[in-house]
């Protein structure tokens, strides 16, 4: 059994490792609320950022995030080489408003790409099979529309395909209510997954637990059906 989903612009990833660009985004504001004079950078595990807060004013940020969450403490610096003493050394939060020094102000945002295993299986429109890290733009893959049946879609953009960083994914196995059919799917915590609700919702990977329902298509099956999920692997 093979599930498809309804997206055409692939992010690559591999089984622990997944394509990215950055580990975190960091945004200085001039208010308590951060919300104005909105100015962002983005930066790898453990190097200092260097944060422009206006023509004359930066600082520096040191972060770590991991599969998406933030770890330990962050710190920021009144220079952009996060040298001598840190004005800040809190523990790390995303969404929240950290206060450096007078009027300059910043929020930590860790970045989790919604991705596949690079070695999960696409079905191509003339029948051939292909490892997703194997998809080129223009190639007709298999998907789902959004009343739930078997299409075919054009690749029109592949992210990030020569970036690879180690990070956990989450494999999700499934039986069909019906019985008839089982699989799994590979994906990172944060891919979004259609639920068998009594209305049309989707939630992060993470949020699904041993029992939740969610929709597939089985390979004998032309429309989505419903599953239950019976185990959950971190990879």
């Amino acid at each position: 059994m093979k599930v498809w989903v309804a997206v055409v612009v692939l992010i690559l990833c591999g089984l622990s490792l997944v394509v990215f660009a950055d580990d975190f985004d960091v945004c200085s504001y001039t208010d308590a609320n951060c919300d104005d004079d909105e100015e962002c950078s983005d930066g790898d595990n453990g190097d200092c950022v260097d944060l422009d807060v206006d023509d004359t004013n930066d600082i520096g940020v040191r972060a770590i995030c991991e599969d998406g969450e933030p770890q330990g403490s962050i710190q920021a610096w009144n220079s952009d080489d996060c040298n001598g003493i840190p004005l800040l050394d809190a523990a790390a939060a995303e969404d929240v408003c950290f206060f450096v020094r007078d009027g300059i102000y910043f929020k930590l945002n860790c970045d989790d790409d919604i991705c596949f295993s690079a070695f999960s299986i696409v079905k191509m429109s003339d029948g051939q099979v292909k490892t997703v890290d194997e998809v080129q733009v223009g190639d007709m893959i298999e998907s789902v529309d959004a009343r739930g049946r078997r299409s075919f879609s054009e690749v029109f953009l592949i992210q990030h395909g020569k970036q690879t960083a180690v990070r956990r994914l989450r494999q999700i196995h499934f039986n069909t209510l019906d019985a008839k059919a089982s699989g799994a799917i590979t994906l990172s915590n944060t891919h979004l997954l259609r639920v068998a609700k009594d209305k049309d919702e989707f939630v992060p990977a993470k949020s699904i637990k041993l029992g939740s329902k969610v929709f597939v298509v089985p390979e004998t099956e032309s429309e989505a059906t419903a599953a239950v999920v019976t185990k959950i692997l971190n990879l």
